[in-house]
């Protein structure tokens, strides 16, 4: 199943290893194949230019759309950089042109920033006072993210809330957002924009939920199972399943959690946990089976729920 992570600096993972940024996540942790489409400094009135060499010409199967950073913000009192109307406009377009050739999109909001002041952080690089009207940057941000929403509700296009998942970070996780954001004291930068490595965990956690509700969704035949180690299922019929697998953190670990192995094919599940207080626990896998077969499930940790189903 093929994925194009579609966005700007964010998505191409600016500041931080390639490994630790969110598509390579995704990719380790449901074994998706991942294009990464993510240039930096991009909005969406460039973005739309490249949709079809970067995202229509792979055929993927999703796509996640992550743009916004370098729209909302104002270049003058009121004059924002890409218009909210026409921000709206281009990605409607994007939504369109992919849904037309098969692909399911997925909208990406904009996370908060830290707003700083005239030396450190947002408004070293972006006069205040333009935003003193809107009470501060991330008032802006919310705006914008706001017409996503519309978007995402007019044209039935799954939401993934990373801005929401960032505020509540701190109240659920215990990880406010200089520990998300890169900051002097994290990364030796005055940036106040693009997330840490706990940032990307955030985002492919968020990600990585939603796919999984959605895909599940899409699935029919589905079988909810009793997890038994080393249990046997048959699959009686040739095509694309859905295995998605539910646990508790009650070891209390973090980062990429192994859940399930599956043999023979010698493919593993895996859940994020972006820090120990994270509770719940969610992995899938899309697996492509070309005849009946059996397919043994050898649980990693202690599981809830096994669902499998076909897509």
């Amino acid at each position: 199943m093929l994925l194009v992570a579609f966005g700007d600096s964010i998505t191409a993972g600016v500041y931080v290893n390639v490994e630790e940024a969110f598509p390579s996540l995704l990719r380790k942790t449901t074994s998706l194949e991942v294009v990464v489409a993510g240039v930096p400094g991009n909005n969406t009135e460039q973005a739309k230019q490249r949709l079809t060499s970067d995202v229509i010409n792979y055929q993927p199967d999703l796509v996640l759309i992550e743009f916004g950073m370098n729209d909302h913000y104002l270049v003058d009192f009121g004059n924002y950089n890409i218009l909210p109307v026409k921000f709206k406009e281009n990605l409607e377009q994007m939504i369109l042109k992919t849904k037309e050739k098969g692909t399911k999109p997925f909208l990406i909001n904009i996370q908060p920033v830290i707003e700083g002041d005239e030396k450190d952080y947002y408004y070293s690089r972006h006069p205040v006072a333009y935003y003193e009207p809107f009470g501060g940057v991330n008032g802006v941000i919310d705006y914008y993210n706001e017409i996503i929403l519309e978007l995402a509700l007019n044209t039935n296009t799954p939401l993934i809330d990373i801005n929401k998942a960032f505020r509540e970070a701190e109240k659920t996780l215990e990880l406010p957002l200089t520990d998300l954001i890169s900051t002097k004291e994290n990364s030796g930068r005055s940036d106040g924009v693009h997330p840490t490595p706990k940032g990307h965990l955030i985002y492919a956690e968020t990600i990585l939920t939603v796919l999984a509700t959605v895909l599940e969704n899409q699935c029919t035949e589905i079988s909810v199972i009793n997890p038994q180690d080393n249990q046997v299922i048959e699959l009686q019929s040739s095509g694309r399943y859905l295995i998605k697998v539910l646990a508790s953190n009650t070891n209390k670990e973090s980062g990429l959690i192994p859940l399930l192995t599956i043999l023979p094919v010698g493919k593993t599940i895996s859940a994020i946990a972006p820090t120990k207080n994270k509770d719940e626990l969610v992995g899938f896998l899309a697996l492509e089976i070309e005849q009946a077969t059996s397919l043994q499930l050898k649980n990693l940790r202690s599981l809830c729920q096994i669902k499998i189903g076909k897509l």
